[in-house]
C-alpha cells in the first residue's frame, strides 16, 4: 500500500497549463527571480531616501518600509502561488514583470504626492502614522507584484514531484542571491552615482524590459501588448521627474536643502532630511 502511495506521490505534473507551457530554460528561469528579487531590495533601500525629507530619518521611518516591504512579501508569495495554479504561468510571469515595473515608476509619485501631508509637529520628524501610511501606499503593491514571480516561475519549471524540492531550491537561492546584489549595489553604487528619482526609473525601465523581452521569446505578448506597455512605461516615467523634488541637491547620506532665514539677509537654513541646521 505505503509504494503505491509513493509512485502516487512520484508522479510527473499533469496539469494542462504545464503540458501547454514547456518551462523556461534553468538559466532564463534563474535569472527571472533574480531580477524579480533584486529590484524589491533596491525599491526598499531607496524608499529610505525618498521618504526622509517628509517624515525623517528616523526609526520609524525604516521599520516602516521593512514592515511594508515584509507585508508585500508574503501576499505576493501567497497569492502568486494561487494564481499560478490557475493561470496560464508565462502570461502570468511576464504580466507580473511588466506590472511591478509600472508599479515601480508610481512610488516616486506616491511619495511626493502624499509624503508633504505625512510631516509631523516637529522639525523635520514625520509622525509614524503618516510615514507607515505613504511607506505602505509606495511599497505594499510593488513588492507584492514582483515577489509572486519566484511561485509563478516555480510552478512553470515544475514538470515531476522527484525534482520539486531541487527546483523550487535553486530559485529560492537565486532570488536571494538577487536580494543581496539589489543590497549592496544600491548601497555602494546605485545612492552615490544617480538620484533616487533616477535610480527608481532605471529598476523600472529594467523590469519591462525583462517583461517584454521574455513575452517575446515564449511567444505570450503580442506586438499591440508590447507597444502598450512601452508607452505606458514612457508616459509614467515621466511623471516622477516632472514632480517638484524636495531636495536642492542629493549626497550620498543626505537630501539637501538650503533656505533663507527668515529676518536675516545672511542667514541661512541647511535641511538634511527635513533635520535644521543654522549656517
Amino acid at each position: 500500500m505505503s509504494s503505491k502511495r509513493s509512485r502516487a506521490r512520484a508522479k510527473p505534473l499533469t496539469n494542462e497549463a504545464a503540458v501547454a507551457t514547456p518551462p523556461l530554460p534553468a538559466v532564463l528561469a534563474a535569472g527571472t527571480v533574480f531580477v524579480a528579487a533584486g529590484c524589491v531590495l533596491v525599491l526598499e533601500i531607496l524608499a529610505v531616501r525618498l521618504l526622509a525629507p517628509y517624515v525623517g530619518l528616523t526609526l520609524e521611518t525604516t521599520t516602516s518600509i521593512i514592515g511594508a516591504v515584509l507585508l508585500g512579501i508574503s501576499v505576493g508569495a501567497a497569492i502568486g502561488g494561487r494564481v499560478a495554479d490557475r493561470t496560464h504561468p508565462g502570461r502570468l510571469v511576464v504580466g507580473l514583470l511588466i506590472g511591478g515595473g509600472l508599479l515601480a515608476l508610481l512610488t516616486v509619485p506616491i511619495v511626493r504626492w502624499l509624503g508633504p501631508s505625512a510631516r509631523g509637529g516637529g522639525a523635520g520628524g514625520g509622525g509614524t502614522g503618516g510615514a507607515i501610511g505613504v511607506t505602505f501606499a509606495a511599497l505594499v503593491p510593488v513588492a507584492a507584484v514582483l515577489s509572486a514571480v519566484s511561485p509563478a516561475v516555480a510552478h512553470w519549471q515544475l514538470r515531476d514531484l522527484r525534482t520539486s524540492g531541487t527546483i523550487v531550491g535553486g530559485l529560492s537561492a537565486w532570488a536571494t542571491a538577487g536580494a543581496l546584489v539589489g543590497t549592496f549595489g544600491t548601497g555602494f553604487l546605485l545612492v552615490p552615482l544617480l538620484p533616487v528619482s533616477t535610480s527608481v526609473l532605471a529598476v523600472a525601465i529594467l523590469l519591462v524590459l525583462a517583461g517584454v523581452l521574455l513575452g517575446a521569446y515564449t511567444h505570450v505578448l503580442g506586438a499591440r501588448t508590447i507597444a502598450s506597455a512601452i508607452l505606458s512605461t514612457a508616459a509614467l516615467g515621466v511623471l516622477g521627474p516632472s514632480l517638484h523634488s524636495p531636495c536642492d541637491t542629493e549626497t550620498s547620506y543626505h537630501c539637501v536643502q538650503i533656505k533663507d532665514l527668515a529676518g536675516d539677509a545672511a542667514g541661512r537654513l541647511l535641511v538634511l532630511d527635513g533635520e535644521y541646521n543654522y549656517m
